[in-house]
């Protein structure tokens, strides 16, 4: 009966362990295609494989990332350094790109997003458009339903940020 008790108990230890796993590392995912290219084709970033919402993204290689569906990621940065530049675009009603704990376009380069036909960028953070010294920022909301959604939006910090609002329904 002792050995019984031991073994439950011990295996109980166990279960109680496995369910403290470590959570989900992040990690930094670079995009490489220096077209146009799905966000969620995990061949489009380095490390290859799709963003999560843990996982900091860049875009810095003049390509341009399609959101048509739903996209995470933790930090989404366009243009991180001087020379760098990249584009997202967020198109459709079930277009959502989801940044956890922000979006800088613009960081010290030049970051473009076109949230169109209802797409949205949603995050916890702050939204920064045209950032540091030296860096160009755009977001361009269009359309309705369309929006992104921010703690804080700060459009040219230190650098030269642009929001442009074109196409919004009626009474918005």
């Amino acid at each position: 009966m002792r050995m019984v008790r031991s073994v439950t108990s011990c295996l109980a230890a166990f279960l109680a362990a496995l369910s403290l796993a470590p959570p989900a590392l992040a990690v930094n995912r670079t995009w490489n295609n220096t077209g146009s290219g799905d966000w969620n084709n995990g061949t489009f970033w380095t490390p290859s494989g799709n963003p999560s919402t843990v996982d900091n993204t860049a875009i810095n290689n003049g390509g341009t990332a399609q959101v048509t569906g739903t996209a995470n990621s933790d930090v989404v940065t366009v243009g991180t350094n001087g020379g760098d530049s990249g584009t997202i675009t967020v198109n459709g009603a079930s277009a959502v790109l989801n940044g956890s704990n922000g979006l800088n376009l613009g960081q010290g380069g030049t970051g473009t997003m076109s949230l169109t036909n209802g797409g949205r960028f949603t995050t916890n953070g702050a939204i920064n458009v045209g950032n540091l010294a030296g860096s160009n920022g755009t977001l361009t909301v269009d359309g309705p339903n369309s929006k992104a959604t921010g703690t804080v939006t700060t459009i040219g910090n230190a650098g030269t940020g642009v929001l442009n609002i074109t196409s919004a329904a009626p009474g918005r």
